[in-house]
């Protein structure tokens, strides 16, 4: 090596040489669920209004019910249960839906999702099945709010597979549950561990992921997320921010062959020197 060369041969050649190399690297393929962050427009019926700063507006669809005027008739891109109430209103009422909570920050500000009802569940399909050499992921932010502090908590899911058709609070019969995790809040105290703790009047980000192998045999079937309330909490779960993303695993030979370019680099180095 002269005085007009600082770095060795072959380590001035590396660049060039990284370029040519046929490297595989991971592709991410964020697909962000169809509103995942709950900012579109409430489905309403005629006389009902979009949450406003301070609301929280429950699903009810019937005008004949008594607090119809006060709701809103759905959440574009999610589906959930109508179950009614102790046997009223059933197929057009439930207690979860949409709010715009004040005086907490929700990650953008705007609406977000809440669950009142116990194992209520809202779920959506992505677009794309479970595919060899991926690994999905799913995220989520939670929180509980509002006064008094009582122990509340929500379980999130990873699906291959869909709800029942004939109950979506359930999965179907052939669902797999590829990830979950359950959060609650510091006064839980619920039959269920959960896996994370989130303090009272803030939001948290979470994510699950699963990795599909080279010969998985769930490869092919739909993927969806689901989040619910679990029993015997004592007020409602909000959710917000949920999305779906599928990431290519590294092939091992991009590995092999980026070594095997940088050990020829080095012995041209050597000879050259």
């Amino acid at each position: 090596m002269d005085a007009r060369s600082p770095l060795p041969f072959w380590l001035r050649l590396l660049p060039a040489a990284l370029l040519a190399l046929p490297v595989s690297l991971p592709v991410v393929r964020a697909q962000m669920l169809v509103n995942g962050d709950f900012n579109q427009p409430a489905i309403l019926g005629p006389g009902q209004s979009v949450p406003v700063a301070g609301d929280s507006k429950r699903i009810s669809t019937a005008p004949a019910n008594p607090d119809y005027a006060s709701a809103i008739s759905g959440i574009a891109g999610w589906t959930y249960a109508l179950p009614g109430w102790n046997g009223s209103w059933v197929g057009t009422w439930s207690d979860h839906g949409l709010c715009l909570l004040t005086g907490v920050s929700n990650g953008d500000g705007s609406q977000a999702a809440f669950i009142n009802n116990w194992q209520r569940t809202m779920s959506q399909t992505g677009p794309r099945p479970v595919a060899l050499g991926t690994v999905i992921t799913a995220t989520f932010d939670f929180g509980t709010f509002c006064t008094p502090a009582y122990g509340r908590a929500g379980t999130f899911y990873l699906l291959a597979g869909t709800m029942d058709p004939a109950n979506p609070d359930l999965f179907s019969t052939d669902a797999t549950v590829l990830a979950s995790l359950t959060v609650a809040n510091p006064a839980w105290t619920g039959d269920v561990i959960p896996g994370a703790i989130q303090a009272f009047d803030t939001w948290g980000t979470f994510s699950i992921s699963y990795t599909v192998s080279s010969n998985d045999p769930l490869a092919g079937k739909p993927v969806t997320v689901a989040f619910r309330t679990l029993n015997n909490s004592a007020g409602p779960t909000y959710w917000d921010n949920i999305s779906l993303s599928f990431a290519a695993i590294p092939e091992p030979n991009s590995f092999f062959l980026l070594g095997a370019g940088l050990l020829v680099l080095g012995r041209l180095g050597i000879k050259r020197t």
